[in-house]
C-alpha cells in the first residue's frame, strides 16, 4: 500500500513538470517580444526605439531563428553523450553552405536596420556584446568558420 501510494506520488510529480514544461513553451510572437524586451531593457530604448525595435525582430524572426528552439544545435544527447554525426555528402556541404550565407546576408541586413534605429552609444554597446558572444553568439560562430 505504502509502494503504491509512492508511486502514485512520483507520478504525480512527473506529470506537473510536463504541465510545468508546456507553460514555459512560448510561440513565436512572444519569444520575439521577449527578446525585444530584454534588447529594450538592455541597452535604455526609449518606447519609439522599443516599436521600432520590435517591428524589426517581429520581420526578421524566421530569417534570425528568433522563435522557440532558437539557439539550439546539436548539443548533448541522453546521458550527455553526443549522437554520432554522419559524413555529409558533397550536396548536403553545399547546401549548409549556402544556408550559412543566407543567414549572414540576413544578420547585416538586420544590423543595418538596427542602426538605424539605435543611437551611436547604444549601437556601440551592442555591437560589444555582439562581439563577446552575447544575444547570438557571434564569437562563437566566428571561432567555428576559422
Amino acid at each position: 500500500m505504502l509502494t503504491l501510494a509512492a508511486l502514485m506520488l512520483i507520478g504525480t510529480a512527473a506529470m506537473a513538470q510536463d504541465d510545468n514544461k508546456k507553460e514555459k513553451k512560448l510561440d513565436k510572437t512572444e519569444m520575439v517580444k521577449k527578446h525585444t524586451e530584454r534588447m529594450a531593457t538592455k541597452y535604455k530604448l526609449d518606447e519609439k526605439q522599443a516599436k521600432k525595435l520590435l517591428d524589426l525582430n517581429t520581420k526578421y524572426a524566421d530569417k534570425l531563428n528568433m522563435g522557440p528552439g532558437m539557439g539550439q544545435g546539436m548539443g548533448p544527447g541522453r546521458n550527455g553523450v553526443r549522437p554520432e554525426r554522419k559524413q555529409m555528402t558533397d550536396e548536403q556541404k553545399k547546401q549548409m553552405q549556402e544556408r550559412r550565407q543566407q543567414r549572414q546576408a540576413n544578420m547585416e541586413a538586420y544590423k543595418t536596420e538596427l542602426k538605424k534605429i539605435l543611437n551611436d552609444e547604444q549601437l556601440k554597446q551592442y555591437e560589444t556584446d555582439m562581439a563577446q558572444g552575447r544575444n547570438g553568439g557571434q564569437k562563437r560562430n566566428k571561432q567555428n568558420n576559422q
